[in-house]
């Protein structure tokens, strides 16, 4: 290996004095007293002889005098061909290894050396690496000390001990250690910048690092030369727009590459949903006039003679914009390119947006047809080479030899044919080029690190199942909700994926603030997520890091297939939801019908995927049903004592009937039981926090239900078309008739009492009634522990394993049956002040019996339906 890399230095007679090894293309190490023997010094010429016979010459750089460390770097006007450097590794831990080398002992000899690294030894003040070899001999000065373990070059060797009075030490040589190496040389220091960008776009400030896209650079400018007044850059998803623009075309502008281009004053905004106040956070005055904002801003920086506007990634205009916030910006974007203002319109689009850019921006289509170009689907080899390559040289990185190519080759599986170079595979590359600088190993990049990450095409999955998994169940779960509430999706009808979404962390938290607070925390140290503050809405945001994410990661890709009809119906509920807020909440606004049964139907099998948001939207359809179904029975009670009038002169033998009809429509004969005025101590100081502190109440008398309600009482309020059908399975078996209705909603039982007579129990009355007149006790019977003989419950196996008929069981001192277990029991009041969660009392056959203490408090939403949740009436 090293005969390929290191050549010899000359002496004025062209023989060779000494050793130079190659550190960098056009970069040698050797000796500084190996260039003064040869009759140079720093700054002047020194001649050497590659290893094929060839004689060039190099200009001495760095230098270390003799008296010193006794290093010097040389210069090559142009990189040898056939020639790679040699990697460059660190002396630290090398002690006992094997090495070898490679010298020049005599004029015709060209020889091999090995031996062991003994350790560190210091001379003159100066710590060098100590050599054990016999080899190693007067012509070896400036060879590399190649480590066999690390298979890097760890120091140069310097010097050969002579042999004492006593022949000892002949066999001991010393080199310069690498560290040392490194730090006389500046750029063969180990720069902690990264090389690569993983999945964000480049920026202006990466201008320095970014490579191989100059042929589509050229083209941009091209048209902005014919036509500066606007210009559209499209590709597909991945395809490097913005990365071009931003570090591509504007530092070419800034460094004049168009006449006076120079002199342009430039403004980059994402438009996300309110376009006008990022242009307003980016420096213009009331953006909504575009064509004054756009003279102020010239007026106040006179030394711009122009104005750029870039509008990047032009498609969240298009799918996160309010529909009238984006007309007026489109609108306004047209009025300022038909002004005579020096403007420049620029913006970059994703290619699948270009039908729905021709629909929804109408006003700028004939602007994009005349100036539009499209990023070059495929890359040429060389400039995905020179990306891979140019950033990490240039920061004094190296590549394991063939590992360039073994990339490019992976670069090509990630296309169908697996023959062409496709521009959407940047994402991908950039990620795995920043996993392999992160596994460096001594500046050096290696194939078994790029193993280990699993390729190009392999590497971000796996990193992104790392992260996923690294959390725990819970944790999970709020993971992939986070997830699909961060994508917008696709119409598969016109071609258009799905898309990333900038969500702000202040909604996404809006229901479990610490919980979602911790997951997102943790999504944005992989870095999964990225977290902005938008200086336009103040708000601190989050999205995520790329789309290549959505069609790459093998999970994500899962679950938006999987939870595809619920999101598609979720997208369908926003949109009413914001009609509805555009409307001042008119109730016409509103859920109904089919629409609002599906809706509640998705709350009971996805209880935790909507935002406070949508869940107040739909308990104000819920309200609005609730209110047109007393509208209907008032109307209903009218109509019939309309009638009642009518014949009540003519027979009286009817009025009996129509009392009947009009104020029992559900049999509740022998329901009510009277429970006398009273006070008692409400809660415990023993329970649950929610139960507690106890505190004594008061309450006028009320009667309640002596039982809980039935199938078949149920039933007739469906009949008469005031009730829902619930899902229940034992709602519609004959045999249940007797059971207590389950699977209902708070929003059912407040229905079905109100048409019945009555309305729900408070939790006061709920709790007051089940104690039955027993005072600090903990069951409706007192204080003796549950059992099935008391109780439809589950100890240590089920009672029943399901419903009893009302009434099974023993009756508390008020004669009021199933006030434990059985079925969950709706109450009247919210659970806390956020008045999202109704509470619910009694527990359920299958409740422990810690949950049918009467103090005991539960709570849901008032939408869900569950088969343990029933409810009796009070009046």
């Amino acid at each position: 290996m090293m005969q390929k890399n290191t050549l010899q230095i000359l002496n004025q007679n062209n023989l060779p004095i000494g050793a130079a090894f190659l550190v960098s293309d056009d970069l040698l190490l050797t000796c500084a007293h190996v260039v003064n023997a040869a009759g140079s010094a720093a700054g002047q010429a020194v001649s050497l002889r590659t290893p094929s016979g060839t004689e060039i010459s190099a200009t001495v750089e760095a230098w270390r005098d003799e008296s010193a460390e006794d290093v010097a770097s040389l210069r090559l006007a142009t990189p040898l061909d056939g020639m790679s450097p040699l990697p460059l590794g660190a002396s630290s831990g090398a002690k006992g290894h094997a090495f070898s080398t490679y010298g020049f002992p005599k004029p015709d000899q060209a020889l091999s050396g090995s031996g062991t690294i003994t350790g560190y030894a210091i001379l003159n003040g100066i710590q060098y690496l100590q050599l054990e070899s016999p080899q190693v001999t007067p012509g070896f000065s400036g060879a590399p000390v190649f480590d066999e373990v690390t298979q890097r070059v760890v120091g140069m060797v310097v010097a050969i001990a002579p042999p004492d009075e006593y022949q000892r030490q002949g066999t001991t040589a010393f080199a310069v250690p690498a560290e040392t190496l490194r730090a006389i040389v500046p750029e063969l220091q180990l720069s902690e910048r990264s090389p690569y960008r993983s999945l964000d776009a480049f920026t202006e400030a990466d201008a320095d690092l970014f490579f191989g896209r100059e042929r589509v650079v050229t083209k941009l400018l091209e048209s902005l030369k014919r036509n500066p007044r606007f210009l559209a850059v499209l590709g597909p998803s991945g395809s490097g727009k913005s990365s071009v623009v931003q570090a591509g075309l504007i530092p070419a502008l800034r460094n004049g590459h168009l006449s006076g281009s120079e002199k342009w004053g430039i403004l980059s905004i994402r438009p996300g949903t309110q376009p006008f106040e990022q242009l307003a956070s980016a420096g213009m005055s009331d953006p909504t006039d575009l064509v004054q904002a756009a003279s102020d801003w010239l007026a106040a920086h006179p030394e711009n003679e122009r104005l750029l506007i870039l509008i990047d990634q032009f498609e969240e205009l298009l799918v996160s914009t309010p529909s009238d916030i984006r007309a007026d910006f489109v609108a306004a974007l047209a009025n300022l390119l038909d002004s005579p203002m020096d403007v420049t319109v620029l913006l970059t689009l994703r290619d699948d947006f270009y039908n729905r850019f021709t629909q929804d921006a109408g006003d700028l289509v004939d602007w994009m047809e005349a100036a539009l170009v499209n990023i070059p689907p495929t890359l040429e080899e060389d400039e995905l080479r020179q990306i891979i390559e140019r950033p990490a040289r240039d920061l004094g990185l190296v590549f394991a030899s063939g590992l360039v190519d073994a990339i490019l080759a992976d670069a090509r599986t990630a296309d169908p044919s697996g023959r062409a170079l496709r521009s959407t595979v940047l994402p991908l590359l950039e990620f795995a080029l920043t996993q392999l600088w992160e596994r460096r190993v001594d500046g050096e990049l290696t194939h078994a690190a790029y193993r280990a990450m699993g390729g190009v095409t392999g590497g971000l999955s796996q990193w992104a199942d790392r992260a996923y998994y690294a959390l725990d169940e819970a944790q999970r779960a709020i993971a992939r909700r986070v997830f699909s509430e961060l994508v917008t999706l696709g119409d598969e009808t016109q071609g258009i994926a799905d898309t990333r979404r900038v969500r702000s962390i202040a909604e996404l938290t809006a229901k479990d603030g610490e919980g979602t607070k911790s997951v997102l925390d943790a999504l944005v140290a992989a870095r999964l997520l990225v977290a902005r503050h938008d200086e336009s809405s103040g708000q601190d945001t989050v999205e995520i890091i790329h789309e290549t994410l959505l069609r790459e990661w093998g999970l994500l890709e899962g679950w938006l297939q999987d939870d595809r009809q619920f999101l598609l119906w979720r997208e369908g509920l926003r949109a009413a939801q914001a009609a509805w807020q555009e409307s001042g909440q008119d109730a016409g606004a509103l859920l109904r019908g089919m629409r609002l049964r599906q809706a509640e139907d998705w709350v009971e099998e996805r209880p935790h995927s909507l935002s406070p948001q949508d869940e107040k939207f739909l308990r104000a359809s819920q309200a609005e049903l609730v209110k047109d179904r007393r509208r209907t029975r008032l109307r209903w009670t009218i109509l019939v004592s309309v009638i009642l009038f009518a014949v009540v002169t003519t027979t009286l033998a009817l009025t009996g009937e129509l009392n009947a009809l009009i104020y029992r429509p559900v049999d509740m004969d022998g329901y009510w039981v009277s429970i006398p005025a009273g006070e008692f101590m409400m809660g415990s100081e023993i329970g649950d926090s929610d139960e507690s502190p106890a505190h004594w109440v008061s309450l006028d008398a009320f009667e309640i239900g002596k039982y809980e309600i039935t199938n078949r009482q149920y039933a007739q309020c469906v009949q008469a078309d005031i009730c829902d059908k619930p899902s229940s399975s034992q709602y519609s078996n004959s045999v249940h008739t007797r059971h207590p209705i389950t699977s209902v909603s708070w929003y059912d039982a407040y229905i079905f009492c109100e048409y019945a007579g009555g309305r729900l129990p408070t939790e006061a009355e709920w709790e007051y009634a089940a104690r039955g007149g027993l005072k600090e006790k903990s069951y409706p019977w007192g204080d003796q522990a549950p059992d099935c003989m008391r109780a439809n419950f589950a100890p240590d196996d089920y009672c029943v394993g399901s419903t009893s008929p009302v009434g099974d069981y023993p009756a508390n001192r008020y004669g009021l049956y199933d006030m434990a277990g059985n079925v969950w029991e709706w109450t009247e009041d919210w659970y806390a002040n956020d008045y999202d969660r109704k509470v619910l009392r009694g527990g359920f056959w299958n409740s422990e019996e810690y949950s049918l203490r009467v103090s005991y408090r539960f709570a849901t939403t008032p939408e869900s339906r569950h088969f343990s949740y029933g409810f009796r009436c009070a009046r």
